[in-house]
């Protein structure tokens, strides 16, 4: 089942960002962000990712609005509509 309903009720206004798991042959795992494509991390344990997965995503997006700044360049918004998912398998 997936938690999204859970953290879409909790805040809606909050973005909601998917990651894919990967097990690490070396033990652990890793994850990359759907949306985001430089937001790639790992972690010994499914919760240790999740926070790693986090920081990962907030600090690309914090570098990429400090950078367009920094360029004088605007950042735009885009609106997309939510595309359906199959189950989740965790």
């Amino acid at each position: 089942m997936s938690d999204i309903p859970e953290a879409r009720a909790a805040n809606p206004t909050n973005p909601i960002y998917h990651y894919i798991v990967s097990e690490s042959p070396e033990g652990g795992y890793t994850g990359q962000c759907l949306e985001i494509a430089g937001a790639i991390s790992e972690g010994d344990t499914l919760e240790e990712l999740a926070e790693n997965m986090l920081d990962a995503i907030q600090l690309v997006i914090e570098y990429t609005h400090e950078r367009a700044m920094a360029g004088n360049e605007t950042i735009k918004t885009i609106e997309v509509e939510a595309v359906r998912q199959s189950a989740d398998k965790s």
